[in-house]
């Protein structure tokens, strides 16, 4: 047995530095990737808890005081459905590449929205405040967010 010890330990430490390499899968529950004191933080407003959105994979997060105010939605979606929106011209739309954040990352802005979209492997996010809030505060609040967010992928 204590000539197997040897063999065991470097097998396990190797397979441990292998570990990283590895692609592990998008976060089940989007809800879980964001807290609310980390929204409320950020968006610079209480926030209630994030509820998650009738059909996809996401969480919204809308203001405690004022449903009608900007509020944030996190969507989790795949590398191919990233890649779809970056490559969309669409009129009025606005995309910039952007570093630092994933793999690949880019902000659309628009007169409805404005969203950062991030691909890490094969998984991809985007998070979006609507045009109620001005365009340089939600780039802001954004990138913050996505620095967070990037964590749980």
């Amino acid at each position: 047995m204590r000539t197997l010890r040897p063999v065991v330990v470097s097998t396990v430490l190797f397979l441990a530095c292998l570990l990283p390499r590895f692609s592990f899968a998008a976060p089940s529950d989007a809800c879980k990737v964001l807290t609310t004191d980390q929204v409320t933080a950020a968006m610079g407003a209480k926030m209630k808890a994030g509820e998650p959105p009738l059909l996809g994979k996401g969480c919204n997060w809308t203001q405690a005081a004022n449903a009608f105010a900007p509020s944030l939605s996190l969507a989790i979606t795949t590398s191919e459905r990233f890649n779809m929106v970056k490559k969309a011209n669409s009129p009025g739309q606005t995309i910039t590449p952007l570093q630092g954040f994933g793999d690949d990352s880019f902000l659309v802005s628009s007169d409805v929205t404005t969203a950062i979209y991030v691909r890490k492997g094969n998984d991809a996010f985007n998070l979006s405040i609507p045009r109620s809030m001005d365009k340089n505060h939600a780039t802001t609040v954004l990138k913050t967010l996505a620095g967070k967010a990037l964590t749980s992928f």
